[in-house]
């Protein structure tokens, strides 16, 4: 499938659809059986001008930031005046506006975020504008989010990629709901290091098992790695666990597994 902005050349023309072709009489006409984000597309451009196979196809996803032909990049100043009614439709499918606020600087990030909060956005669209739209946007989607109720998962792909705020809004709601032990080694895989410490300190109060252990003594900070290490030694312990304390582990846990696997 096709995206925005998508247009067709043919000798030295540009073919392109905009709200005046969509919403005139002939595009009614033209375009009969195109739905959603299929008005964007090259095929929607081929029915409406009648130019078979002819032409070649051009997309810039990236539209805001591409090196657009200057008829169009003319056009993108003013959006709203070319593509504006189209926009506000919902021909911008939900994951068309998410790669907008994921991809886009501003003000793209917060006009694709409000046209998503208008287009029933799921969960995962309201954790990437917390995580990657600008601020008024950001406390929207999560005021949203809480009435939708919040997954563990939604909350901890928040604590690793939101902003510093952000993240400790979703750390406190997790420690509401909770969370099981593949969240905590989630968050110590992915989430920056304060929010692996955090992650640590609450998986080592849990009932943890040998996986858990690997976890930490893979991904997290050099302290708690050495904490793992401890514990995963008082188990009855094979081979497999003391190569994984050999390839990540501190140094002095390194030569205690050592000594562990020439016994």
């Amino acid at each position: 499938m096709c995206n925005f902005l998508s247009w067709i050349e043919l000798d030295g023309k540009l073919f392109y659809l905009t709200d005046q072709d969509v919403y005139s009489e002939a595009g009614k006409e033209r375009l009969q059986g195109c739905r959603d984000n299929d008005f964007l597309g090259h095929g929607a451009i081929r029915k409406f001008y009648g130019l078979g196979i002819a032409g070649r196809d051009h997309e810039r996803q990236d539209f805001w930031a591409a090196d657009l032909p200057k008829e169009l990049k003319l056009k993108i100043k003013n959006f709203d005046k070319w593509w504006g009614r189209l926009w506000r439709s919902g021909v911008f499918q939900n994951d068309d506006l998410f790669y907008i606020i994921y991809s886009s600087r501003s003000p793209w990030k917060g006009k694709a975020s409000e046209q998503l909060l208008r287009q029933n956005p799921t969960n995962e669209d309201l954790c990437c504008i917390i995580c990657h739209s600008s601020s008024p946007w950001k406390e929207k989607a999560w005021k949203q989010l809480m009435k939708q109720k919040p997954t563990d998962e939604d909350l901890r792909r928040t604590i690793c990629n939101a902003s510093s705020s952000w993240k400790e809004k979703a750390w406190k709601q997790l420690m509401k709901q909770k969370p099981m032990n593949d969240d905590f080694c989630y968050i110590i895989y992915f989430a920056p290091v304060r929010w692996k410490i955090k992650a640590c300190k609450q998986l080592l109060k849990q009932k943890l098992t040998k996986n858990d252990l690997h976890y930490i003594i893979a991904y997290a900070p050099a302290y708690w790695k050495g904490k793992a290490c401890a514990q995963l030694l008082k188990r009855k312990i094979v081979d497999e666990d003391l190569r994984n304390i050999i390839a990540y582990a501190p140094a002095p846990w390194k030569r205690k597994a050592r000594k562990e696997m020439h016994r």
